[in-house]
């Protein structure tokens, strides 16, 4: 619910309008925080992870082989 996506035909164009105007009367920064939150409890640190796995290399690639849940260790 973070991201909307309308082509460039006229008739999108209008719709990204109305969303917009839909957005900013009815919603509160507070939503928006929410949604934003609950997406990044959903990922990983991509950045971390991969810091990890290239300082750890050659024993990452075992480890990652070997545990298939290494990466939940990087959630924010």
């Amino acid at each position: 619910g973070l991201v909307f996506n309308f082509s460039e035909s006229l008739e999108d164009q209008a719709k990204s309008i109305q969303r917009a105007e839909s957005i900013l009367s009815n919603s509160t920064s507070s939503d928006w925080k929410q949604k934003r939150k609950q997406m990044l409890s959903d990922r990983i640190d991509l950045t971390a992870f991969l810091v990890w796995v290239v300082e750890g290399y050659p024993d990452t690639q075992d480890q990652l082989f070997s545990d298939s849940q290494i990466q939940s260790k990087f959630k924010g």
